[in-house]
């Protein structure tokens, strides 16, 4: 175990028995200094945890900033899950390493355990960093997409005339910002095509930002050709559909993003009457 000292330090105490003073170099003591070898997570999934530490530099000569006066030898970890009493991938090694919890369900806690040892066996504090691999968050109820079907000519279109549509507004990313569980987490829509129905059995789909159209005076891709004049309107519909991915922070580390799926967002439809064009007699 170890104590606390005044400088943010820690007092590491020999774990067995030493040897006599004889044999203890004239520049050992019974205890050393040593800086807390702190973990911390490196990454974090879906379903799994991968923690690290910060080496600790030390060469044994008990000057400037040595920690261990028998200089520093290796490092003890392991990892224990949901606070049990099981080490596991209990491994010694010279460096620090990267040590991964895989297969984690959302209720799982994985603890990583590390201690630095001299050469003379001497052992820091056990240092402790657990965290949850990442649920996936709850699906935002998305509101905000109000787009509305829009088209020129207007009021009415005319037979065999082009009739230029477009998304009003055009549609966009959004990020919605979500607290679950103690995690902050960031959700972003992406719109990647659209789907139009004109109302008189013709359809398309378009992909990325020419499926929205583009707003009068500007030449929209998306065009269609009336055959027959309807005076009560065509009811012409379009929708988008967006993918859904996440990031987390968590320690103040951000991970993902992750895919969290998609979704079909409708557009206010348009009521578009088409008139047919009748020639007038200007002159005899």
């Amino acid at each position: 175990m170890a104590n606390a000292a005044s400088d943010g330090t820690e007092e590491c105490r020999r774990p067995h028995t030493w040897p006599t003073n004889t044999d203890i170099p004239s520049s050992t003591s019974t205890s050393m200094q040593c800086r807390r070898t702190q973990p911390h997570v490196s990454r974090v999934t879906a379903d799994s945890v991968s923690f690290t530490w910060d080496p600790v530099v030390d060469i044994g000569d008990g000057a400037g900033i040595d920690y261990f006066v028998a200089g520093m030898d290796h490092y003890t970890s392991w990892l224990t899950i949901d606070g049990g009493s099981q080490r596991l991938q209990l491994l010694s090694t010279p460096e620090p390493r990267t040590i991964t919890q895989s297969g984690m369900s959302p209720l799982d806690i994985a603890c990583v355990h590390v201690q630095a040892v001299d050469r003379v066996e001497n052992a820091s504090a056990e240092q402790v960093a657990c965290s949850r691999a990442l649920a996936t968050p709850p699906m935002p109820a998305w509101t905000a997409f109000a787009s509305r079907v829009a088209a020129n000519p207007g009021p009415a279109g005319l037979v065999g005339l082009g009739s230029w549509f477009w998304l009003d507004p055009s549609p966009r990313g959004l990020t919605i910002h979500e607290k679950d569980r103690g995690t902050d987490y960031s959700i972003t829509a992406t719109p990647r095509s659209a789907a139009w129905d004109f109302g008189d059995g013709v359809t398309a789909s378009l992909p990325g930002p020419r499926g929205y159209g583009r707003a009068y005076p500007e030449q929209s891709p998306v065009t269609h050709v009336y055959e027959a004049h309807n005076q009560a309107g065509y009811i012409v519909r379009a929708s988008v559909r967006y993918e859904v991915t996440w990031t987390a922070v968590l320690g103040g580390l951000t991970v993902g993003p992750y895919p969290m799926g998609a979704f079909v967002q409708e557009a206010i439809p348009l009521r578009y009457p088409v008139q047919q064009a009748q020639p007038e007699l200007l002159r005899i």
